[in-house]
């Protein structure tokens, strides 16, 4: 979708373009304008900058995605997750 077309959605639902509209009937707290300006930071790839700031606060680089879902087991965390009962 367009810029244009977004506004318009939003308008139609209710969400403000900034923060002295009215987010008494806005689906969510949340302005248009900061949403769509966030968005063409995505599609504009102001995002895609690699950093260094987890290897310089941890002391280590961080894991792949796909390290974890082959390691999944080391990283699950106890009763959030689903327990299978036992047949007796």
């Amino acid at each position: 979708m367009t810029d244009d077309e977004l506004y318009a959605y939003f308008d139609s639902v209710g969400v403000p373009r900034d923060t002295n509209g009215d987010f008494s009937k806005s689906p969510i707290q949340a302005t248009s304008e900061g949403m769509i300006t966030f968005g063409t930071t995505v599609t504009q790839s102001y995002l895609d900058v690699p950093v260094s700031d987890f290897a310089s606060l941890t002391g280590r680089l961080p894991l792949s995605i796909e390290y974890i879902f082959d390691h999944v087991d080391e990283y699950l965390l106890g009763d959030r997750h689903r327990k299978t009962s036992q047949s007796t």
